[in-house]
């Protein structure tokens, strides 16, 4: 099977010391092996602007879990 998407649903990083190079590395290598698969993070409460920044950065979407709550 070959995957088009992949969501993550909250707190992908627990905390901004849990984002460290080495975490950094890891995931930038592995969505550059996955170029056509689609990221997208929702992100949970443990999501800092700082890490969502790094994230798009690498090419993982933020999407916005209000969009889907009425």
């Amino acid at each position: 099977h070959q995957p088009v998407a992949l969501w993550v649903l909250g707190d992908l990083v627990h905390h901004a010391k849990g984002l460290t190079t080495t975490l950094q590395a890891v995931l930038a290598d592995w969505k550059t092996r996955h170029p056509a698969l689609s990221v997208w993070l929702i992100p949970g409460n443990h999501d800092k602007p700082a890490t969502r920044r790094w994230l798009m950065d690498i090419g993982i979407q933020i999407g916005d879990s209000s969009e889907w709550v009425e």
